[in-house]
Parts: structure tokens; C-alpha cells; sequence
């Protein structure tokens, strides 16, 4: 549920953003600029880019090393996985900390030509990781899961896992014939 209603967030925002730019470019067109848009459009977009990458991190889309993945067997990609989670993990937390401590910092700054604290686009930083260490969490617990009982996620993966227990499409029946032991 919460996976529909952060895409949902991040779906209006992305609209937000497209009819902001599109509202400033045609009234500074006909000679009546909003000098705010850019400023707003910013903030929004910081609050994307958090949103979208935890979306990313949740169905397994981020950038990753296939090359290596691709060479260990199923129960060493799992075990892999599992270790980037927890340094992925403990840079998420470092990021939220120091995050925290940045909206702090500066707090009479504003947003540009608004009144609106420019707090609000530091604390997506640490928003967007905190919402990445759960993300991760859950993901590891998962992981951990399928290290413990591997015949149920290979019956029905999550979206995370695919690409970890399918890294080579071509030979996917070369999965289910894989020992995990």
C-alpha cells in the first residue's frame, strides 16, 4: 500500500513540476514572469528525486555491477546482495544523521525570491534516506529470508530479487536447475 501511495506522491509531483514550468513559460511569454517558479520547481523536484530513487531501490532498478553477479551461483548472488544491502544500509543512515543536521544549520534562509524556509528542500535528503534504510531493511529481511528457505522466493520473487535470481534472461531454466548448496 505504501509503495502505491509514495508512486502516487511522486506522480503528482512530477505533474506539479511539468505545469509550473509550463504556467511560467507561457506567462513570461506574454510579458507576466513568476519569478518563484524556478525556486518551486526545485523544491519539488528535490522531493522527486528521493521519492523516484526509493522507488527504484524498492523494484530493483538502480544501477548496479552485473558483471560479477553474473558469474557467482544463486546462493552467492543472495549472499552479495545481502552485504550491499548492509553497506547500503549504513550509508543511508550516515547521509540521514548528517541530513538532519543540515536542516538544521541554516534556518532563516529562504527558498530563492519565497518565503518558504529552504529547510524544506534540505530535508529531503534525509527523508529520502531514511525512506531508502527502510526500503533496504525490508529488502534484507527478505534476502535473509530467502537464504534460510531459497525454494519460496524462487517460486514467486519479489521485484528486488529478480534481477539477482535471473541475472542472464537467456538462461533462465539454467536457474531452476542451480544448486543452491
Amino acid at each position: 500500500m505504501w509503495a502505491q501511495i509514495e508512486r502516487g506522491i511522486a506522480v503528482m509531483l512530477l505533474g506539479a513540476i511539468v505545469l509550473l514550468v509550463l504556467l511560467a513559460a507561457i506567462l513570461r511569454t506574454a510579458g507576466y514572469p513568476i519569478i518563484w517558479s524556478v525556486d518551486i520547481a526545485q523544491l519539488l523536484f528535490a522531493w522527486l528525486s528521493v521519492i523516484a530513487a526509493n522507488q527504484a531501490l524498492r523494484q530493483g532498478s538502480h544501477a548496479r555491477l552485473d558483471i560479477l553477479m553474473n558469474r557467482l551461483r544463486l546462493i552467492n548472488r543472495l549472499r552479495l546482495t545481502l552485504a550491499l544491502n548492509l553497506i547500503s544500509m549504513s550509508c543511508m543512515l550516515v547521509v540521514a544523521v548528517f541530513g538532519f543536521q543540515l536542516v538544521g544549520i541554516n534556518p532563516a534562509r529562504t527558498l530563492g525570491s519565497t518565503v518558504i524556509p529552504y529547510a524544506w528542500v534540505t530535508a529531503a535528503l534525509p527523508a529520502g534516506a531514511v525512506l531508502m534504510l527502510v526500503t533496504l531493511l525490508q529488502q534484507s529481511v527478505r534476502v535473509f529470508h530467502c537464504l534460510r528457505k531459497p525454494g519460496d522466493t524462487l517460486q514467486n520473487p519479489p521485484a528486488f530479487l529478480a534481477s539477482v535470481l535471473t541475472p542472464d534472461t537467456h538462461h533462465s531454466d539454467k536457474l531452476a536447475k542451480e544448486s543452491l548448496s
